[in-house]
């Protein structure tokens, strides 16, 4: 119930911006241009530099992604679980 508030909040509280954020599982926000989404990792451009170098992520630490648009992407890692 915590984790679906803090999206929330966050997704409201960023809504309003145009540009992209990356909220991750530490509740870290970077700001920028996504440029894609991978299977394994997210490829983005900060916001302050858009014309500098491209910088990219593992997937593992991104908790949330809301794109200037109003789209929002949770991202869910698969936890295996073991079986005895």
């Amino acid at each position: 119930m915590k984790k679906i508030l803090t999206i929330l909040f966050l997704a409201i509280q960023f809504y309003t911006f145009g540009q992209d954020k990356i909220i991750l599982n530490n509740k870290k926000v970077i700001d920028g241009k996504i440029l894609e989404v991978g299977l394994n990792e997210i490829k983005y451009k900060p916001s302050d530099n858009l014309e500098g170098p491209e910088y990219s992520i593992a997937k593992k630490e991104v908790q949330l992604i809301l794109f200037s648009n109003g789209k929002e992407e949770i991202i869910k890692t698969q936890k295996t679980e073991k079986s005895f």
